[in-house]
């Protein structure tokens, strides 16, 4: 397997996808329930009364879409922002996201057919030339999929950015995109229209579960191929005085305050700006504040204020931040709301500093469970 030349190599984000799935599996089970329990429901009612199934069959359509859309939107996060990201049952609130994310798909696949059938004349000259139309609008749908991840994780991407951001790779992401799916369907129609029940059951979920793994593929190929038009943000020494890192799929900043800070690095702190280079709003902060800072008695506060009005990225960001996440020591939880001081609008919570993880969830925007 050869690593391709641009952000990714299709066997490996393939692999990575399935293998990512089956090791957040019980998150994946809650992603596919609803949408399982709806196609199987309509499978024992053909198998039933045919008839009624029938009638029955465009309502199945409808329903499928919002269900479809739910499904893929928690996939992606899934992949991108781990299990926490997926709801119970995958039932989160049906908001602007999903409106976005449904109405990208339809432009992806409205486009995707234009593709083809400005290319169809060439259908003239046989298969060779039939052959040119498909791959053309599969190119298409695979460069606008990279619409599709950044809407899942509340990204402001704009169109112009996501198909820059697949330049040199569209014949993957064409594979990833429509390759796998319709190979899969034809795979498995054998078993969606078997007489034995059982058999077609297994055919509604194994068709389920391919959805999920190109879905969480194709989010995976997006994260690979990073931000579009931007460059990656230098490396940081683990001791440096003071860490401004960017978390690009969630659009959070972490900014770790390790020890106490010289003059000289304090009129410095203005240089960490180089890290931000990346494109997207800032949706959250994670202020660590180490032991080695803070001390486990006291909370000194204006060492803190002091370090923080020197970031010119607090000061650009500060007031249009909804959620900062304080950890560190027990110390500094009572008093959190003096961080009002630089984040005029934000929603305030200290987290101990085993909470790491959870700090960044709530910090993205995800409600904690």
């Amino acid at each position: 397997m050869s690593v391709q030349r641009n952000g990714f190599a299709l066997g490996r984000v393939l692999v990575g996808a399935m293998l990512l799935l089956a090791a957040r599996r019980r998150a994946l089970l809650h992603a596919v329930t609803l949408p399982a329990i709806v196609l199987g429901g309509h499978a024992v009612l053909e198998a039933i009364d045919p008839e009624r199934a029938e009638a029955l069959a465009f309502g199945m359509l409808v329903l499928m879409i919002p269900l479809q859309v739910l499904l893929s939107v928690n996939v992606q996060r899934l992949a991108l922002l781990g299990s926490s990201a997926v709801p119970p049952f995958g039932l989160g609130n049906w908001r602007a996201r999903e409106w976005r994310y449904l109405g990208w798909t339809w432009l992806q696949w409205l486009l995707a057919t234009f593709a083809f059938l400005t290319l169809a004349p060439l259908g003239a000259f046989g298969p060779p030339g039939w052959a040119v139309a498909v791959a053309g609008g599969a190119f298409v749908a695979g460069r606008l999929s990279l619409m599709l991840p950044g809407i899942a994780v509340d990204r402001p991407l704009e169109f112009r950015e996501a198909w820059r951001r697949g330049e040199g790779a569209g014949v993957r992401l064409a594979v990833i995109t429509v390759g796998v799916p319709v190979a899969g369907l034809l795979l498995l129609f054998p078993l969606g229209s078997a007489e034995l029940l059982p058999v077609r059951l297994l055919g509604a979920l194994v068709s389920l579960l391919l959805t999920c793994w190109y879905t969480a593929a194709v989010a995976l190929a997006w994260a690979a191929l990073g931000e579009a038009g931007g460059t990656e943000p230098a490396e940081v020494a683990a001791d440096a005085p003071l860490r401004v890192e960017p978390d690009a799929v969630r659009g959070v900043l972490r900014i770790v305050v390790p020890r106490r800070l010289a003059g000289a690095e304090l009129d410095d702190l203005t240089g960490q700006d180089a890290l931000l280079a990346y494109r997207g709003r800032v949706r959250g902060v994670v202020l660590e504040v180490d032991e080695a800072f803070a001390g486990p008695e006291a909370a000194d506060w204006p060492a803190l204020t002091e370090i923080l009005g020197q970031l010119q990225v607090v000061r650009v960001h500060g007031a249009s931040t909804l959620r900062v996440a304080l950890t560190g020591p027990a110390a500094w939880a009572p008093e959190v709301s003096r961080l009002r001081e630089h984040f005029e609008q934000a929603e305030l919570r200290w987290f101990p500093a085993l909470r790491m993880a959870r700090a960044a969830v709530w910090a993205s925007g995800e409600e904690l469970t």
